[in-house]
């Protein structure tokens, strides 16, 4: 792997319609509750679809992305700016030993020996590829503490 090349993690486009969804029923709620015409409500739902899914294909899945390379890792920091640090510099400690408290904050940080932190989204990302960043940069969790005898199905 040359340093140009590398592996991009961006959140899926599934997320998109999440958030169109959302603010659909929303809006309906909306026009339940309040006497609003419904042409008016229906060009205000197209206005906002139009705008989340142009905010979120050109911008923020930007934002949100995740490069791996073999010299260095770059991705959202802690106030959505754009972080790099090279590979050799994971704490590798540091960042394991706060897997478990960061399961009900809804992110993981990377950190590197200086401070510096790259944050992996959960609700961006989802589960399977903010395991897959870890295993790759991290390895498996198992593989050291796993022997020949240990019989896990």
């Amino acid at each position: 792997m040359a340093a140009t090349d590398g592996k991009i993690f961006r959140p899926p486009f599934r997320r998109t319609a999440d958030i169109v969804l959302i603010t659909d029923i929303s809006l309906l709620i909306l026009h339940a509750v309040m006497d609003i015409p419904p042409n008016l409500m229906f060009l205000i739902a197209i206005v906002l679809n139009v705008l989340e899914i142009v905010l979120w294909t050109f911008w923020l899945r930007n934002i949100f992305s995740v490069r791996i390379t073999e010299e260095s890792i770059t991705g959202p920091g802690t106030h959505l700016q754009k972080v790099s640090f090279p590979r050799s510099e994971l704490d590798r400690q540091k960042t394991e030993n706060l897997r478990p408290g960061t399961k009900s904050k809804g992110y993981l940080d990377l950190w590197a020996l200086d401070g510096k932190r790259i944050r992996l989204f959960r609700k961006a990302f989802g589960r399977g590829p903010v395991f897959l960043i870890c295993k790759m940069l991290l390895g498996d969790i198992f593989e050291g503490s796993r022997q020949k005898d240990d019989y896990r199905p």
